[in-house]
């Protein structure tokens, strides 16, 4: 059946929703499946059932209540290209530290409080600011944006193999849009994005071979890889997880969450009836 007498999805952007509309007088129902691209409709498939004789869709709306009702919450979406994550989010809050002093142990977690983060070492490690320059181990490429990121494993003219480097970024405001940046990677490191009830949303492991992974080539450790989550489920917590004695010591910068940006409306809307349509989400 064919969408027509003026029926239309006005915007683009929805994957995979359905739209159930309940018949008062029939008892069926019709499901409008929605496949969409980004950039635009590529179907639209009417299926009807227990509703002999109705030719068009007017025809069915005019015996129907409309009744959205929303599918279960889509599944996070993962992004390892930094613009793709960008593209996808707005009212982005991004931490990148480079406002504090530089030294060992300077971090005590609590200076974003005010802009909505907490940042702890679960060992209990101090937490240091540091640069390319202050490590014989790091490079530029390890940074995102220059020149400070932090570790408890390396600092200014520090190294502790001994050292986890194993945080919480704890949210003041859940977010449905969140990523940071890991530099110096030669081993796994774990990163997880948790709801407030502690359950997982997303992991991923990364190493130096993950997809996404920046490298100048320099040297093996000279790499740095972004990992940033879109969700309807907000997120609380940024968890990583990368052991003492583990092969590397990572840095961490521009910790970033804010809003993910939502498909516009699809309105279907039958004649002389202005009440249809609602917005879908991812």
């Amino acid at each position: 059946m064919n969408l027509k007498n003026g029926y239309k999805a006005n915007r683009f952007g929805v994957v995979g929703r359905k739209l159930k509309f309940r018949s008062v007088v029939l008892g069926a129902f019709l499901i409008l499946s929605f496949d969409f691209s980004t950039s635009a409709a590529h179907a639209l498939k009417i299926m009807t059932m227990d509703a002999p004789g109705l030719k068009t869709l007017q025809e069915l709306l005019s015996l129907v209540q409309l009744r959205a009702e929303e599918g279960p919450a889509s599944s996070p979406v993962e992004y390892f290209d930094y613009k793709s994550f960008a593209a996808n989010a707005k009212s982005l809050t991004i931490i990148t530290f480079d406002d504090l002093n530089r030294g060992n142990g300077v971090l005590n977690g609590k200076e974003y409080v005010s802009k909505g983060l907490r940042i702890t070492e679960r060992s209990g490690s101090p937490i240091n600011v540091f640069s390319a320059k202050d490590s014989g181990y790091f490079y530029p490429t390890n940074f995102n944006s220059q020149p400070n990121g932090i570790s408890s494993s390396s600092g200014v003219n520090f190294d502790c193999p001994g050292c986890s480097d194993s945080f919480d970024f704890v949210l003041s405001t859940p977010a449905t849009a969140a990523g940071l940046w890991i530099g110096n990677l030669n081993g796994s490191t774990e990163v997880q994005f948790l709801a407030s009830d502690g359950s997982v949303i997303a992991s991923e492991v990364l190493d130096e071979n993950h997809k996404g992974v920046i490298s100048n080539g320099a040297a093996l450790w000279d790499n740095r890889v972004f990992y940033g989550v879109t969700s309807n489920q907000p997120i609380a917590r940024i968890r990583t997880t990368n052991p003492a004695s583990d092969g590397d010591g990572v840095v961490y910068d521009d910790i970033q969450f804010g809003s993910a940006n939502r498909p516009q409306s699809i309105t279907v809307k039958p004649k002389n009836d202005r009440k249809r349509g609602r917005p879908l989400r991812r």
